[in-house]
């Protein structure tokens, strides 16, 4: 079963910016892998 931090580092960064810019995330970078991941749960 895949980890959702295992699936985090598989993302490609227009994943991530697709997502962020769902949430209303400005900057990937200024976030943490656990916090994106809490944020992704939530979203999930």
């Amino acid at each position: 079963m895949t980890t959702l931090k295992s699936a985090l580092e598989v993302f490609n960064k227009e994943d991530l910016k697709n997502y962020a810019s769902k949430l209303h995330i400005r900057r990937i970078s200024s976030l943490n892998k656990g916090e994106l991941a809490d944020k992704m749960h939530s979203f999930l």
